[in-house]
């Protein structure tokens, strides 16, 4: 009972610290750019201001969050040298899951006409055209600090939370949905306007959200797990994005 009522406070620490450092990190943006809006109009400077300021942040919660998980990451990492192989394991097999579901999702997308990308992939897109030291705070941001913070908040916290609620399925397909509006923002307000097929574009997040959360489940929650395919998946993403970009 004390074991359980002890993830519950941790998984529910670990979403409102995500909550209110969110919340916190668009005010700030907000009036940054409101007293210098003279930065929005230059898009490399307004880029590169963007992307240190989401890697400011994403560096601060992941202090905030792994200091908070720290006994749970702790035990964890203990766990963890015991079975490598089987975790290795999951995050292989896991990766490849992801891969095919890619491709399967691209060819499901073409035979509808659908071709508008996530406006959160569009940003990562430019960024990946910027300076070098805009670029390196995307490597930093999406490889190292992303996973870590994203599945601790999603899988840990949502998922853990959810499914304790609900049961693993409701869990585990909220707290994807969660994942995938996360990634969306703008999709959400373009809701307003009336434009209902850019949610489309967030089919890919929600997919990774499963299927990440299904193998944090069968490798016994694991967050070693769920970090890792999420590291090895952005990985090969940014990679793939400064080879497009004839950066590598």
């Amino acid at each position: 009972m004390h074991m359980i009522e002890g993830n519950r406070y941790l998984e529910l620490r670990l979403i409102k610290t995500y909550l209110w450092s969110l919340v916190g990190v668009y005010l700030f943006m907000t009036v940054f750019f409101m007293v210098f809006p003279g930065l929005i109009e230059d898009e490399s400077v307004f880029l590169a201001i963007s992307a240190f300021l989401n890697l400011g942040w994403y560096l601060l919660i992941a202090l905030g969050l792994v200091y908070i998980a720290r006994n749970y990451i702790r035990s964890e990492l203990s766990a963890a040298g015991e079975d490598v192989k089987k975790i290795l394991g999951h995050i292989f097999v896991a990766f490849l899951v992801m891969f095919v579901a890619n491709i399967i999702i691209g060819v499901i997308f073409m035979a509808l006409g659908h071709d508008r990308t996530a406006v959160n992939q569009e940003y990562l897109e430019r960024l990946a055209e910027s300076a070098p030291v805009v670029r390196t705070s995307l490597f930093v941001f999406a490889v190292l600090l992303a996973p870590v913070v994203e599945e601790l908040v999603f899988r840990k916290g949502a998922m853990g939370l959810l499914a304790r609620r609900f049961g693993l399925g409701a869990g585990l397909v909220l707290s994807s949905l969660i994942f995938a509006l996360a990634h969306g923002m703008d999709e959400i307000s373009m809701l307003f306007v009336g434009e209902f097929d850019q949610l489309l574009s967030l089919i890919p997040y929600f997919a990774l959200g499963l299927i990440i959360g299904y193998f944090y489940h069968r490798s016994g929650n694991r967050i070693m797990v769920a970090v890792g395919v999420h590291m090895l998946w952005n990985f090969v993403q940014v990679a793939l994005l400064f080879t497009t970009m004839g950066e590598i």
